[in-house]
């Protein structure tokens, strides 16, 4: 079973051009790799791979993937990531469509 965050639905960025929501869903999910629980790497590898970057949506796709969101030693990365850097990333969104937009 996967976990998926949708970015897209943020106020920041539900106007943004496909490219501009791509390069910040990237970022988001760098910035979230180091929540995600080890697990010999796998976990945090799928997230990369699974992910659907131009809609906005982050995907970590193993069979374990909802246990260690729900159960594991990080769970609700996401939520973690928020807390600790939703600010930093709205300035770096920001920054990117200001630059983008010119």
């Amino acid at each position: 079973m996967s976990v998926t965050v949708d970015l897209s639905g943020l106020r920041a960025v539900e106007k943004m051009r496909g490219d501009i929501l791509e390069e910040a869903a990237m970022r988001a999910e760098f910035e979230m790799r180091r929540y995600v629980p080890m697990d010999e790497g796998v976990l945090r590898a799928s997230g990369q791979l699974a992910s659907q970057y131009r809609a906005g949506l982050l995907v970590w796709a193993t069979p374990y993937a909802a246990n260690q969101y729900y159960l594991g030693t990080t769970d609700h990365w996401d939520e973690a990531w928020a807390r600790d850097r939703l600010p930093q990333w709205m300035q770096y969104v920001a920054a990117i469509y200001e630059g983008k937009m010119r």
